[in-house]
Order: C-alpha cells, then structure tokens, then sequence
C-alpha cells in the first residue's frame, strides 16, 4: 500500500541515489589497495615507539574519500539533469529493477555503529529495547503535540527537560587525552608563544583550558565545559530545525534521535575523551545558523569562518572550505539562470561584489594567523600525522557510513529540484551538507566506528533534513498519500536507534540516576588526577628542589598540573613528539644546559641513545631520573 503511494519520481531518485552509493562502494575497494600503499616513506627506525603502536597504513584515504562523497554529491544531480531520468517515471520495470537493486545494498550487513543489538539475548533485546523505544516515541509524539499548540512552550520544556540529560556526568575525564588540552594550556599561561605551540586539539580547546585554570576552576571540574557543550549544542540545533522544518513531529523526533545516539548510545562517557565535544567537533552550528539568519554573502559569514580558522585551525579550514563550495555552487546557479541580456562578465561581477566582504574577512583572519598564530615549523610538524597515517584507520568494508552516502546524494537532488521555491532553505541544507562532509573528515582519518557516533550531531541534521524534503517534496507534487512518509521514517529510525542500542542506554541513564542518588556532583566526576605524593617528594629532594626538571614521561601533566613544574617543549604532553632523532637532540640540549630529565618504562628506551649524561637514579621503582651532563 505504501509503494502505490509513492510517487514514481521520488522513488526513482531514491533508488538511483542508492545504486550510485552501491558503486563507489565497489569502485572505492577497487582501488583501496592502491590508496592504502601512499603513505609518506620514512625511517620506520626513526619514529618513536608509541607512535608506531597507533599507526596504520591507510595513504591517501583521508583524501579520496573526502572526494568521492563530494562525488556522491554532485555526480547524481548532473547525470540526473542531463539524462532526463524522471521521464521514466511510468516505466515500472525501470523502478522495481533499481529499487531490487537497492534493497540488496541496503540489506547487506546493515548494522549501527558500535550497536549492543547482538551482545546479548534475545529475551534481553527485547526487555530492555522495548521500554525505551515506547518511551523515546511516546515522548516524541507528546511533545510534537505541544509544539504545535506552543512552539514558545515547547522549547522552554525542551531545555529544562535537556538539562539532566546533557548535564549529568556518568565518566571521569581519560586524563592521559586531557593532556593534550592542559599542557599547551599550561604554556600560554607560562607566557610561551602561541605560535610555538603545537596544539593537538587545536587553539580554542586550549584557550578555554588556560582561562578555566587562570580563574582557579579544578582540573576535574573542566568536564563541565564539555557537558554544557553538548546542552548547548542540542538545544542550538533544536532552535534551527523549528525554524527550517515543516512538520513539528518532525521536529520532537530529530531532538529524540539526538539524545539518543549522541548523549546515550556511545559506551563511553561523553566527555571521557574531551576532544570528542561539540567545542571541537560541532563548530559548524554557529556557521549554519549564521546562513540560516543572514544569508550567504553577509559580513559575519566571514567573521566566523576566519574566528574558527584562527581559534581552531583544522575545522575552521574544513568549514570554510564547505563555504566557499558553497560560494562556487551559487555563481554557477547564477550563470545557468541568466538572461541572455546579462553577460558572464557581468554575472561573475555582481557575485564577486556580494560575496567580497565576507571573503576579505576571511583572508583577513587566516592572514593573522599565519603571522602570529602558528609557525611554519608547527604546520610541517601537524601534517606528518597524516603523511605517517599516526593515528589513523582503515575504513571497513562493512562500515555504516556507506549507507549516509545515499542521504547526501538524495539531498542534494531532491534541493536542486525544490531551488526555487525553498531560496533561504537552499543556502542553510547546502552549507549544512558541505559541513556534514567536512566533519566526515574526523571519521575518514580514524576510521573506527564510534567516530560516526561522534560527529553523529551533523550526520542526523542531515538525515532530517532529508525527511523535511520529502514533505516539501510530496507537496509540491500533491501526492496526498506520501505526507505521512517523513514520520512514518522518523518513527521506524527512533525504534531502530533505541533497539540497537539499548543496553547503553539503559546503563547511561542508571549511571545518571545513581549519581542524583547518591548526591554526587552532577557536572562533573570527581576522579583525581594521578599523582604518586612519595614519588614527587623524592624527585624533588634528588633534584634539590629544581625547577629545571622535564619529564620525557607517557603522562606528564600531574608533573605540570599539580607540582609546578613548567612544559618548555613546544610538542606537550611528550607522547607528541614523532621522530626519535628530533627529540634526541632535544633532551641533549636540556641535559647540556643542567636540565634532569625524568623517564618511566615506556620511555626510558631512550635514554642509551643519548650521548652525554650523568648518572641515572630510580625514584621509588617508577620512573628513572637522568641527571644533567
């Protein structure tokens, strides 16, 4: 009954968009052992041993999958333009053909990222997936019930309702990724220079660090910054989508789907690992909802690309990048749509004069940063992550995110269809969906599953977004028996989401429950930061009370944190450094210049490369102190 309801053109679409993702798939693990084998060569002798534990070949990955999804993009709406495919709207062989074809794809390992569904029986599947699938629709349905008598009403509910949810800490921070935050803080605060600090997790992260510790906040409490990241970023989300959709049951079931995957289905605490927030992963908000209020060619526009560029390099290059494609698609619109009146010249012209403010400012900002903000030696030293592949991942055959390549195919078409009626929609769903791509680039480094979870905010904005055109879609065509299809798909997606990942959920939430319990402190978990009182005592004696001291250790914050010791190295924490000549040549020079250096076992591999020394002392049988030449 639901297929005779369809309209014949949005089912072709839909499979076409399906079958074109079928094929990159195919054509991308054709090439996949070709791409793999790119890699930078290099002395594997001369990278340091923790470097080469969490290294993968993966080449030029990062790449060409960036490119192919822009591929996944743009390919379909040509061929679809050109070729005049909906005029076979009546041939229902042509339909049931790729539609088969399509289901097959879809059918095939579909399985959420880092799903429970098949951790445990199936008695338990359902006992505890079914309470909180009739809990999350029920809740939906009531509160798009209450949107659409008070949007006013429904959003102040939504917020207090979000508060406990995105609030309540259920895991302390993993202090040995906070360091990579805390130790280029600790520098700025030292009065180092920001451009001869390499910032792991970028300029901002680090800032706010270095403002929290000035203003005498605990280490710990810091966790609360992430936490109120994620309130703030939901709820910013919360705000665009009642603008931007249709339908408010739409509305209720994205803010559930949110909650759902990015606060509760992970099995790791959402701050654990801080480089995970919305402070690093969901800047693009601010960029989107500029768009959304200003259009594409204001001032601000600008502003907040050049900000992220100068505050946090490596998205705020990716965003604006996402931007300017942006940019490029309009003129060309532009060109397409103009009277044989008005000349190219004078097309470009009118472009050029509408989008210069925002572009300056731009260039202004990367300009600053360039000059004041980081050295040439701090870029060179932050691309051989990627050259090496440190860090990065493979991705699956079988990963989930070949299935999102089908929704950024079919919102693209389904916008270039709808452009001229949905002009203001048309520059927030393209820059939403350059972002979507351009935080994909998170994933397309690490290739592991929970990365999808992690910038699972821009993924399910986009996936919405989709569902909002298929109601502008079937409206447009009059097709009254399809305007249900956009709930109908948001319902089938929030029970899906709660059955796959019940089990996490249902620990997630009696973690938070415990926590109000027991009267803990709610924004934060209270987990020392490891700091060994006998060990610090007897290094400060043998080193009669130096400051000069530099810990060549796998976690040296506590060192800098808690025992005022200062991170002279440009590379903090020490497991930044990469090449073992590099920092050979440095810990020299420290030990030259009546430096102590202090190892532990994962380290002290070192310490026979260095030629010159005095003698090496052991500090209550846990690290090793090297003294000065």
């Amino acid at each position: 009954m639901l297929y005779k309801n369809l309209d014949n053109e949005l089912a072709i679409i839909t499979a076409f968009a399906c079958c074109f993702a079928s094929f990159l798939h195919v054509a991308y693990f054709v090439a996949a052992p070709f791409i793999w084998s790119c890699n930078l060569n290099y002395d594997e002798v001369n990278i340091l041993p923790w470097i080469l534990d969490v290294r993968q070949q993966d080449g030029l990955e990062l790449f060409v999958l960036y490119s192919v999804t822009l591929l996944d993009i743009f390919i379909p709406v040509i061929m679809l333009h050109f070729i005049k495919l909906f005029e076979l709207k009546k041939r229902y062989s042509v339909i049931i053909l790729l539609i088969s074809i399509a289901v097959l794809y879809s059918l095939a390992h579909f399985k959420m990222p880092y799903s429970t569904f098949g951790k445990s029986s199936l008695l338990e599947r359902l006992a505890t997936g079914f309470p909180i699938a009739c809990f999350a629709l029920i809740a939906s349905f009531l509160m798009s019930l209450l949107l659409k008598k008070s949007v006013l009403a429904g959003f102040i509910v939504v917020a207090i309702i979000l508060l406990p949810i995105c609030l309540i800490a259920t895991d302390g921070f993993e202090w040995l990724d906070c360091g990579y935050i805390f130790d280029p803080a600790l520098r700025i605060l030292q009065g180092f220079k920001i451009k001869d600090t390499y910032f792991q997790y970028d300029l901002l992260f680090s800032l706010i660090a270095a403002a929290w510790i000035k203003m005498g906040f605990g280490y710990n409490s810091f966790q609360s910054i992430g936490q109120l990241s994620y309130y703030l970023a939901i709820l910013m989300l919360f705000h665009l989508a009642l603008q931007l959709f249709r339908k408010k049951t739409l509305v209720a079931f994205f803010v559930a789907s949110l909650v759902l995957v990015r606060i509760y289905a992970s099995p790791w605490g959402i701050t654990s690992c801080p480089q995970t927030t919305p402070i690093r992963l969901d800047l693009w908000i601010f960029l989107v909802m500029a768009i959304f209020y200003c259009g594409p060619f204001h001032w601000l526009i600008g502003f907040i690309c050049g900000a992220l560029i100068m505050t946090s390099t490596n998205f705020g290059i990716i965003y604006t990048v996402g931007y300017l494609q942006l940019l490029v698609v309009l003129c060309i619109v532009d060109c397409a749509s103009k009277t044989p009146a008005i000349t190219l010249p004078q097309v470009f012209k009118r472009f050029a004069v509408k989008s210069a403010s925002s572009i300056f400012i731009i260039c202004l900002f990367s300009l600053v940063t360039v000059l004041f903000f980081k050295s040439q030696k701090i870029w060179d030293y932050g691309s051989y992550y990627q050259k090496i592949g440190i860090g990065f991942q493979q991705i699956s055959r079988h990963s989930f995110y070949w299935y999102v390549f089908p929704v950024f195919s079919l919102v693209a078409i389904i916008i270039y269809k709808l452009r001229k009626k949905l002009t203001n929609q048309c520059y927030t769903v393209g820059l939403s969906l350059a972002c979507a791509v351009g935080n994909s680039l998170y994933f397309f480094g690490r290739s592991e599953e929970n990365n999808i979870l992690n910038i699972s905010l821009s993924l399910i904005f986009v996936f919405f977004i989709l569902l909002d055109l298929f109601d502008r879609w079937t409206c447009d065509k009059m097709c009254s028996g399809n305007k249900s299809i956009s709930v109908i798909c948001a319902t089938i997606f929030v029970g899906i989401l709660s059955f796959s990942y019940a089990i996490n959920i249902h620990n997630r939430i009696s973690l938070q429950m415990t926590s109000v319990i027991n009267g803990d402190c709610l924004l934060y978990k209270d987990v020392p930061m490891p700091n060994n009182g006998k060990t610090i005592f007897l290094l400060k004696k043998y080193t009669s009370y130096s400051k000069k001291v530099f810990f060549a250790t796998k976690f040296d914050l506590n060192y800098y944190a808690l025992n005022g010791y200062v991170p002279i190295s440009s590379y903090s924490p020490f497991f930044t450094w990469i090449f073992q000549d590099q920092v050979i040549l440095f810990l020299q020079s420290l030990l030259d210049s009546g430096y102590y250096v202090v190892f532990d076992n994962s380290t002290k591999c070192l310490i026979p490369k260095l030629a010159r020394h005095g003698c090496v002392m052991t500090v209550n049988n846990e690290i090793l102190l090297l003294l000065p030449s």
